[in-house]
Parts: C-alpha cells; sequence; structure tokens
C-alpha cells in the first residue's frame, strides 16, 4: 500500500533512522537524521504509527493541523513530518510550496519538542516522553502558496528497534 506514497515511506524512514553515525542524534551534516533500521521502519508500519494524506490551506485551523498519537513513557522517541518540493520539467527549480513548523504537545498540552527550518521539506524532533498518554503533533502553517501538498507524519520509539535497555539504579 506505501509503494506509491513517497512522502510517507520517506517520513517513515526517517522517524526510525536511529543509528547515529556521527554529530547530533537529530540531524547532522554528516549522516543527515541517522542510519536506516529496518525493524523500526518495519515496526512503525505495522504498527500503524503514521498518518498521511493532502493539505490545502483549508486544512489549518488558525493556522494549526492537530494530529493525536499515544506515545510510551521513557522511551525516547522521534516524530517526522514530511512534505516534497516542486520541480519543473527540467529541474532548473525546485520550489517549497509549503512551509511547516512541528511542536509537539505533552497530554497536559504542554511543549516538549519543536522544530522550525524554513530551507527543507521536512521537520524532526526527538525527545523523551514524561509520561504515557496521547500527544498532539502540531503542525503549524507558516507559508502554503501551492493548492494541494501531499505529507505524511511518521513516529517511532526506541523501543521500535527491538533491542534490550537495561538500567541499573542504585547497588
Amino acid at each position: 500500500n506505501l509503494r506509491t506514497r513517497t512522502q510517507t515511506l520517506k517520513a517513515v524512514i526517517m522517524a526510525s533512522a536511529w543509528h547515529n553515525v556521527e554529530g547530533n542524534s537529530r540531524v547532522s551534516d554528516k549522516d543527515g537524521v541517522g542510519g536506516v533500521h529496518a525493524a523500526a521502519a518495519d515496526a512503525v508500519v505495522r504498527d500503524k504509527q503514521y498518518v498521511d494524506g493532502t493539505l490545502t490551506a483549508a486544512s489549518f485551523t488558525n493556522g494549526v493541523k492537530d494530529i493525536s498519537v499515544r506515545l510510551q513513557a521513557a522511551s525516547r522517541t522521534r516524530v517526522c513530518v514530511v512534505w516534497f518540493s516542486n520541480a519543473n520539467s527540467s529541474y532548473s527549480t525546485d520550489n517549497l510550496d509549503m512551509d511547516l513548523d512541528l511542536v509537539i504537545l505533552d497530554p497536559k498540552l504542554r511543549t516538549v519538542a519543536s522544530s522550525a527550518d524554513t530551507k527543507s521539506g521536512f521537520e524532526i524532533v526527538q525527545f523523551l516522553p514524561k509520561m504515557t498518554g496521547n500527544y498532539t503533533v502540531r503542525l503549524q502553517k507558516q507559508r502554503f502558496t501551492g493548492t494541494s501538498e501531499p505529507f505524511a507524519v511518521a513516529w517511532s520509539d526506541r523501543q521500535d528497534m527491538a533491542t534490550c535497555q537495561v538500567k541499573l539504579n542504585g547497588t
């Protein structure tokens, strides 16, 4: 089902790219958002940890579109929103007709993470949820000059990697 939904595939891969090769684990100049982690990407798709569709100017209420996602406490989480640019037929121009900022709100509607980049077709955040519950993925419209834009949001947590984490406390 995702073969023709390239924006969704890109969001899934980016959200689940947990293998940090170097630098900042969210975004760096050498490994981007990280190396692909196939098991985590498979878990995101299997568990339907993505939302996709098409945005228009009318999709935003007071400049925002909210998406509710369920997250687990104490499991490092990544959320990524992706949209594409529009290149002309000779690829001499490549315009972003939309600019979104990404804000994550916890169940008490407090901001826990945000990303605001004006020069790329994605936003990504990485954070540690302090409580289990329904979080709000808020897409804030900064600019919308097209007629419609396909988009996708995907989220992944470290448990999607199917690796064990051991914490030692006390003695």
